[in-house]
C-alpha cells in the first residue's frame, strides 16, 4: 500500500519517472539485474517493472482527476487492487525507492579502417597493397 500526499505527488512521479529507464537499460548481471543499489533476480524484474508502471499511471490519473475535481489539499491511497483520493491527511506510507543514477552512455562501435595490406592511408587516394606494390585510384571531388 501507497499512501502520497498531494503535496509530494509530483515529486514521487518524477523519481518513478527516473527509476523506469533504469530497468530498462540495467547490466545484466548472470541472473541478475542491478537497479540502483539492488540486485534484483530476473523473475522478478517484470514483475517490478509493471508494478511501478501502474503506480505511475495511477498517480498521474489521480492528480488528472483531483485537479479536475478542485481538491488542493489530499491523500492518495494506492492499494493492491485499487486506489482513491481522500481529503483527510493520512500520515505518507511510500516504500524505499532507490536513488535514480545516471545512465551509462551506450557504448560506440569502434571503427577501424581496413588500410589493405598498406602501411599508412593518403587523403584523396583508394589503394591496396600486394606485397611491396601500391596500387592507388585517385578519388576526384
Amino acid at each position: 500500500m501507497i499512501v502520497v500526499s498531494s503535496k509530494n505527488l509530483e515529486r514521487l512521479i518524477w523519481h518513478i519517472r527516473s527509476l523506469i529507464p533504469q530497468i530498462e537499460a540495467t547490466p545484466m548481471l548472470l541472473a541478475r539485474r542491478e537497479v540502483g543499489n539492488y540486485v534484483i533476480g530476473l523473475g522478478t524484474l517484470g514483475y517490478l517493472y509493471e508494478a511501478l508502471s501502474s503506480v505511475l499511471e495511477v498517480l498521474v490519473e489521480a492528480g488528472k482527476m483531483a485537479g479536475d475535481l478542485g481538491l488542493k489539499d489530499y491523500t492518495l491511497v494506492i492499494g493492491p487492487s485499487d486506489s482513491y483520493i481522500t481529503t483527510a491527511q493520512l500520515p505518507e506510507i511510500i516504500p524505499p525507492l532507490p536513488q535514480p543514477k545516471l545512465l551509462p552512455p551506450i557504448p560506440r562501435e569502434d571503427v577501424q579502417l581496413n588500410t589493405f595490406n598498406c602501411r599508412d592511408l593518403t587523403p584523396g587516394l583508394v589503394k591496396f597493397c600486394v606485397n611491396n606494390v601500391e596500387i592507388a585510384y585517385y578519388l576526384s571531388r
